[in-house]
């Protein structure tokens, strides 16, 4: 977070950042630390107690190929949403149990496949 923060420029993960995994920081840390980095390998499990945005979502989904474990409170929270943030958020995660409300134009069908397929609640525009 803080070397991004520090940066303009493009940072390149070592073989131990790209594959270590993550477990004691919350989404918001999270996604200040990943913001442009596309090539994480490693698995991340949200921290408790703070639900994630769509946007904390968005950024660390698109920084890693792992395994996103949602904590408590995401796994609730409900979310509102354009097709493409939500798809964008929730690619991969298929343990969100709130409600997903699309919102904008309609979802093509590979974005409704996503946001369906990462929650258990309604999906619904």
């Amino acid at each position: 977070k803080t070397i991004n923060a520090a940066t303009g420029g493009t940072i390149t993960l070592n073989s131990q950042t790209k594959a270590a995994d993550f477990t004691t920081d919350t989404a918001a840390d999270l996604a200040a630390a990943f913001t442009g980095i596309t090539s994480h390998t490693g698995n991340i499990t949200l921290k408790e107690g703070v639900a994630s945005t769509v946007a904390e979502l968005k950024t660390i989904n698109a920084a890693t190929a792992g395994t996103i474990t949602l904590n408590t409170e995401t796994k609730a929270q409900n979310y509102s949403d354009t097709a493409v943030n939500l798809a964008a958020a929730f690619t991969g995660i298929t343990t969100h149990e709130g409600t997903v409300e699309i919102t904008g134009t309609n979802p093509t069908v590979s974005q409704l496949n996503a946001i369906s397929g990462a929650t258990s609640g309604a999906t619904y525009k």
